[in-house]
This record gives structure tokens, sequence and C-alpha cells, in this order.
């Protein structure tokens, strides 16, 4: 009569639960990724006419940007008979300045409630970890001015490794000064943990010698 090993029976809930704590280490997470709206406002910079940017750290994961939210102050009424409003758009880094365009996240509400208002900008972008790149907000149509809020302090939450770079602010053809007041939001991928790493090599293994028994 063939012996039965001990505790053979719990091999198969075992492996299960070492696929599913693999699994919950390396899931997706979305929030806002990084933000500094909650910083106060010491002052803002004019985008009529020259847009201002942005540059950011993504964290240490890749991630899927899905919307940024930008601080602005005043914008000015509508002159002529193009439509005014105030778009967002992506950029990669170039030697620590705007390269080339990514993409355009669009604001989807009436351009007369963006004064004194944080509308977010929605799209859809796929990030990499651990590389610099450049928020961009400018005007389109004619307008008699247009302000995004700015903050010097340096504070902000989000995702490990997320970051604003406070001195790489440009409006005006080039001119740096305080951090634009913005968030955000989207899904990050983390890299799977050591401990994920070794309950899925732990969970390969149990299958192989199942399989040779």
């Amino acid at each position: 009569m063939k012996s039965t090993k001990p505790l053979r029976f719990l091999r198969v809930p075992l492996l299960l639960v070492l696929l599913a704590l693999g699994h919950q280490s390396v899931s997706a997470q979305t929030g806002t990724l990084l933000s500094n709206l909650a910083n106060t406002a010491t002052g803002t910079a004019e985008f009529l006419g020259s847009p201002v940017r942005q540059s950011f750290l993504v964290g240490s994961s890749d991630a899927t940007i899905r919307s940024f939210r930008i601080a602005l102050g005043n914008v000015g009424w509508q002159i002529g008979n193009d439509p005014f409003s105030v778009k967002a758009s992506l950029f990669s880094d170039n030697a620590s300045a705007p390269g080339s365009f990514l993409a355009n996240f669009s604001y989807g509400g009436s351009p007369l409630a963006l004064s004194n208002a944080t509308p977010n900008f929605n799209g859809n972008f796929n990030v990499t970890a651990n590389t610099r790149y450049w928020i961009e907000i400018a005007t389109t149509g004619w307008s008699s001015g247009a302000q995004v809020r700015t903050t010097s302090d340096s504070s902000e939450t989000g995702f490990a490794g997320w970051s604003i770079d406070d001195s790489s602010r440009f409006w005006h053809g080039g001119s740096s000064g305080p951090s634009i007041k913005m968030d955000i939001y989207g899904t990050a991928v983390p890299e799977p943990s050591a401990f994920s790493l070794l309950a899925v090599g732990l969970s390969a293994l149990a299958m192989m010698r199942r399989r040779r028994l």
C-alpha cells in the first residue's frame, strides 16, 4: 500500500495562497500620483501667448496618467471670433528642457468656468519609471489674459519617487520660478517585490514537483 506523504493535502491550498499574495503585491494602484495643491499659493504666472511649463519626475514604477488638475488664477474673457479655452499637454524631457510633444489632456467644461478654478484635464498616457516629463499649460484662441497659480512650498504628496521639479518651471520664453500648483491622477504598476518573486518561484516549484509525483 502506497503511503501518503505528510501534509500532502496542504500543497494545493498553500500554492493558492502563495499565488494570491504574489498577485496582490504587484497589483496596480490607482490614485493621486503626485500633488502640491494643498500648498499655499504664493503667486501667479501669466501664460497668454507663451505657455507655462512644469517638469516632474515619475516614481520607481511605470504608470498611466489619466488627468491633471491645475490651479488657475484669473482667466480673461473671450475676444474675437475664435473660441477661447485652456489646454494641457504632455512633453518629453530633452536635457532638462521640454522635448517632443506626447499627448493632449482636454478640459470638458465651459471656458467661462476656468477663472480661479482647479479644473481637470483628462487624457490617457503611459509614462516610464524614473523619467522626467513636462506638463504645458497654454491658451487656445484669444483672451485678455490667463494665469496659473504657483507655490514656493516644496512639500508634496503622492506615490514614492514622484516629485515636482521645483527649479524647473518655465514661462515667457525661459524664466524659472516657483512650481505650478497641480496634481496628477492615474494608475501605477509597482515593481514585483522580493516577497512576490519568492511566492511565484515557490509556487512554480510546487507545481513542478506535484507533476512528477
